[in-house]
């Protein structure tokens, strides 16, 4: 803590210390040679001669002397007792010992994270392989199975050539289908498609024979030597109506 502290703050902490305390510093042989000066003076203002703390023993000099060379501490220091050593020597291993253990546990942990990250590759590699052996269905089919059910993939071509009915065909698919009906005249018609297979889908509303609107329902049409004829009504959505006549052999 001393070595942090200003020259000023350094000598008022020390001022206060005892005999004993100033001495434990002065043997200490991790101090620095600023504080070791502060603390000899100190030592020297009080008469101590000789410290004698953590198994050394050093002379107080008449002038201050670094504790930075090897001749000064070995000529200042008394020989550690066996205990000392043996206990030191014990600490020693058992730092060592643990440098060791945590050299090996962060080798560990590297080798398992990049076991993992090879095993997570090497999935990624397989999914990938995977999603390109896959047919992957065209945004416009994967619609089509969407809105009709399951098809083939001759069913979406038909599909995809349905249009709506042009100007000739439109005034003939209704009057086909005006003729299945209780009351021809109240015919509504709405959407008419026409299907490559010469057949239609048509919306149409028309009173019942209680002479009421049924509501909306698609009436299926077809053509038979050029001619159109009526197929049926169903209470169906047109694109169940497509969905039906596409599979129509």
């Amino acid at each position: 803590m001393a070595e942090g502290m200003t020259d000023s703050n350094r000598k008022e902490m020390l001022q206060g210390l005892t005999d004993e305390q100033l001495c434990r510093g002065y043997n200490n042989q991790l101090l620095g040679e600023q504080t070791e000066r502060q603390i000899l003076e100190l030592l020297r203002t009080r008469g101590v001669a000789q410290c004698v703390a953590l198994g050394r023993t050093r002379t107080v000099t008449a002038t201050s002397t670094p504790q930075t060379t090897t001749a000064s501490l070995a000529a200042a220091a008394t020989p550690v007792s066996p205990v000392d050593a043996a206990t030191a020597e014990r600490e020693r291993r058992r730092v060592l010992e643990e440098a060791k253990k945590l050299e090996a546990d962060r080798v560990s942990a590297e080798n398992r994270a990049a076991a993992e990250a090879r095993v997570r590759a090497e999935e990624q590699a397989q999914r990938d392989v995977k999603e390109k052996e896959q047919p992957r269905p065209d945004d416009e089919s994967s619609v089509m199975q969407e809105l009709f059910g399951p098809l083939s993939p001759d069913e979406i071509v038909k599909i995809k050539t349905v249009r709506p009915a042009n100007s000739i065909e439109r005034p003939r698919i209704t009057q086909a289908v005006q003729r299945s009906l209780n009351d021809p005249e109240s015919a509504r018609f709405g959407d008419i498609f026409v299907l490559p297979n010469k057949h239609a889908c048509v919306a149409v509303n028309a009173k019942n024979k209680f002479g009421g609107y049924a509501g909306t329902r698609m009436a299926f049409a077809g053509t038979f030597n050029g001619t159109w004829q009526p197929l049926g009504m169903h209470d169906v959505t047109l694109e169940k109506c497509i969905s039906m006549i596409v599979k129509l052999k």
